[in-house]
């Protein structure tokens, strides 16, 4: 005899474990300071991904760009720096677009402050050791090396404002580091 009461109960939907992102995870065994900082050292570029639907916190509402609940963020070395950008995915989430947000000079202790606020705070951090993302688009901004040295003799950090952006009318090369 069918129960009446299981016969309009619904399935509960199968939990499929997102991957927004096509990398290698690092393991939990290799979050430390030897090994972030050698593979920021080698140039491998480091992503971390918040979500607020995995894990809130600061640092995962810091990371949203429009309406998304997904953030993401990529750290690498660029000359003697250690640069953080923010991915701005499109609507449709068909691309990402690099933004940069920081600057600090590339030193074992920053890269210890990333691993114990952005990496501890991360859902998922992954690596890119391929430079599968290394041609993605980026914001152009007007920042050169010599900005960048006279504001880190005086601060930790040299956060990113909008009106380091170049508009698409006034750029006619992208600025390089």
């Amino acid at each position: 005899m069918v129960n009446p009461f299981t016969l309009f109960k619904r399935k509960a939907p199968v939990q499929r474990e997102r991957k927004p992102l096509n990398l290698p995870e690092i393991p939990a065994d290799k979050m430390d300071l030897v090994n972030i900082s050698a593979m920021i050292n080698e140039g491998t570029p480091i992503w971390t991904w918040t979500s607020l639907l995995d894990k809130w916190n600061t640092t995962a509402m810091l990371n949203m760009q429009g309406n998304a609940l997904d953030g993401f963020a990529m750290f690498r070395k660029e000359h003697d720096y250690l640069i953080k950008y923010v991915a701005v995915v499109s609507q449709d989430n068909q691309s990402m677009t690099l933004k940069i947000r920081e600057i600090c000079k590339c030193t074992n202790s920053n890269i210890l402050e990333l691993i114990n606020t952005e990496i501890k705070d991360a859902y998922r951090v992954y690596y890119d050791d391929k430079h599968l993302t290394e041609n993605l688009q980026y914001y152009v901004h007007d920042l050169d090396v010599e900005t960048i040295n006279e504001h880190l003799k005086n601060e930790r950090v040299l956060y990113v404002s909008e009106e380091h952006f170049i508009k698409k009318d006034d750029a006619e090369i992208g600025i390089e580091m």
